[in-house]
């Protein structure tokens, strides 16, 4: 029997946790000496998600040299992720009940951009979606791009037939890269150029999912 799975971005198709995250880098902007009144808002937080970190790096501290760039970033996600285990992104109303009807559907993944911890400290928190996730992947830990990144999960656990969900461009163009369906996620951040399969609240994403993998 071919093995199924749906795999999901994190950052505007779970959650959001731009509040948090952007205190978290506020803070650690303060402490950087070659950033003075440096800051940022939860509205720029909200455009740099689904980026990878030289990608946010790059956008974000241009009047830095990239590798000084890299390295603040790195430092940003590091106070981030401190702060969500113990505070929390908020998590989209109907994840948890998603993820419960997936999983008797097939696995229950998720492949994002974010650097090493972060998805930790999403499962962390939420403790009750880890036994519903079978996997994941992020950039931080493989240094790819997400397209090959969803190849490389795939591979990894043995997925036959798959699907990603996702709420930007980025994400659509990571499927297409890996050869899957894609469900857009039009509660999230962002939007994509085709017309696509479209979820306006995460349970939408269920009848979706099961026509997608029945074909």
């Amino acid at each position: 029997m071919a093995k199924k799975a749906v795999l999901f971005d994190l950052d505007g198709t779970l959650w959001d946790s731009t509040a948090e995250t952007t205190r978290a880098w506020n803070q650690t902007f303060a402490k950087c000496s070659d950033l003075p009144g440096f800051e940022m808002t939860v509205q720029t937080m909200a455009g740099l998600m689904g980026k990878t970190t030289a990608e946010i790096a790059a956008c974000l501290l241009p009047q830095l040299p990239l590798s000084r760039a890299v390295e603040v970033v790195q430092l940003c996600c590091a106070e981030e992720n401190a702060q969500l285990l113990r505070h929390g992104g908020k998590l989209y109303p109907g994840v948890q009940e998603l993820f419960v009807q997936l999983a008797q559907l097939g696995g229950v993944h998720i492949v994002s951009n974010c650097e090493t911890g972060y998805i930790e400290a999403f499962l962390q928190y939420y403790r009750a979606l880890q036994p519903l996730v079978d996997g994941f992947l992020c950039a931080g830990e493989t240094g790819r791009p997400k397209g090959e990144n969803i190849t490389a999960l795939c591979a990894r656990h043995h997925i036959d037939s798959a699907i990603y969900v996702g709420d930007t461009q980025s994400d659509l163009d990571a499927a297409l890269f890996a050869g899957l369906p894609f469900i857009h996620a039009a509660y999230g951040f962002g939007t994509v150029d085709r017309p696509v399969p479209t979820a306006r609240t995460p349970l939408d994403i269920l009848p979706l999912a099961e026509r997608l993998l029945a074909q």
